[in-house]
C-alpha cells in the first residue's frame, strides 16, 4: 500500500498521465484499490479529496498548520501557506485512503507541485510525503509547447512590458529549429493565453527577428532551475528511504509512458516477472 506521486514541470503531462495509469491500475488490483487525484468521472458523494474532507483532516492534524507556517518563512518562502497547506491536506487525505484499504493512492498534486527547497523537506514530517515518486519529464522545447498548446484555463498573465520578455523567453525555450509560421502561431497562442493584451502582428514579427538562443535543462539558468523537483531536492527524499522514478515523456506517446508508471508502481507493490499492464 503506497502513496504515489506524480511530479514535474507545468505541461509534462501529469493531470493526464495520472488518469490514464489509474485507469490502467484499476484493471490490475481492482476498482476499489486505487485512489486517483484529480477525481475525474467520480461521484461527489466517493469522492475523497472534497474541500470539506480537506477541512475535516485539518482540524484533526493541527500539526499541519505548524508545518505550513514553518514552510513560509520569509527566508525560503516560494508558496503561500494555502498553498502548502492544500498540498499537506492532499497527501494526508492519500494516506487516509491508505489505511483504509486502498493500495495505491496516486496524486498529481502533493508536495512538489510547489517549489521545494532542500529546506523544505527537513521540516516536512515523513507522512507529508510520497512512498514513490514518478518524475516525469521532458525536453524544454516540449514541454513550452505543450504549456502553450494546453487547454488550461488559469495561467498567470503578463502586464506591460513584461509580456515581451516572457514571450522571448518561450520563444528561446522553443529554439530555431521550429519553422517561422508554427512559431508565429505559438506567439499568437501564447499572448492569447498568458498576456493581458494579445500581442499585434508587428511585435509578434519583431520579435521573431530578434537572435535565438535554445534553452537546455542544462543551459537554464539558476533561476529557472530552481522550479519543481529541484535535484537537490529528489536527492533528500531518496535519501529518506522514497523511490524515485524518472520518466522521459518526450522520448515515448503516452500509452507507453502509462504502462512505464504502472510497472513502477507494481514493481514497488511486490509484483514480480512480466507485468500484464
Amino acid at each position: 500500500m503506497i502513496v504515489v506521486e506524480l511530479a514535474g514541470d507545468s505541461g509534462v503531462g501529469k493531470s493526464t498521465m495520472s488518469a490514464i495509469v489509474a485507469e490502467r491500475l484499476r484493471q490490475v488490483l481492482g476498482d476499489e484499490a486505487v485512489a486517483a487525484l484529480p477525481e475525474k468521472n467520480v461521484p461527489r458523494r466517493s469522492r475523497r479529496w472534497t474541500r470539506v474532507k480537506r477541512w475535516v483532516w485539518v482540524t484533526t492534524h493541527p500539526a499541519a498548520l505548524l508545518t505550513a507556517w514553518k514552510t513560509t518563512e520569509s527566508s525560503i518562502c516560494t508558496a503561500s501557506y494555502y498553498g502548502w497547506m492544500r498540498c499537506l491536506s492532499t497527501v494526508g487525505l492519500a494516506r487516509k485512503a491508505v489505511k483504509q484499504g486502498v493500495q495505491v493512492a496516486l496524486v498529481d498534486q502533493g508536495i512538489l507541485r510547489l517549489q521545494v527547497l532542500p529546506q523544505h523537506i527537513h521540516l516536512l514530517p515523513r507522512t507529508s510525503l510520497p512512498d514513490l515518486v514518478l518524475h516525469l519529464v521532458a525536453d524544454p522545447a516540449i514541454l513550452e509547447k505543450r504549456r502553450i498548446s494546453r487547454s488550461k484555463k488559469k495561467c498567470v498573465r503578463h502586464q506591460g512590458e513584461a509580456r515581451i520578455s516572457a514571450a522571448i523567453t518561450s520563444l528561446h525555450t522553443l529554439g530555431a529549429e521550429m519553422d517561422e509560421a508554427k512559431r508565429r502561431v505559438l506567439l499568437d497562442d501564447f499572448g492569447h493565453k498568458f498576456c493581458d493584451q494579445p500581442f499585434s502582428e508587428e511585435e509578434i514579427t519583431h520579435m521573431l527577428a530578434m537572435p535565438s538562443t535554445p534553452v537546455t535543462a542544462e543551459s537554464k539558468p539558476e533561476g529557472l532551475k530552481a522550479g519543481r523537483c529541484h535535484p537537490q531536492v529528489c536527492q533528500l527524499l531518496q535519501a529518506q528511504g522514497i523511490r524515485l522514478e524518472k520518466l522521459d515523456t518526450s522520448l515515448h506517446d503516452l500509452e507507453t509512458t502509462a504502462e512505464n508508471c504502472c510497472r513502477a508502481i507494481l514493481s514497488v507493490l511486490g509484483f514480480k516477472g512480466k507485468l500484464e499492464v
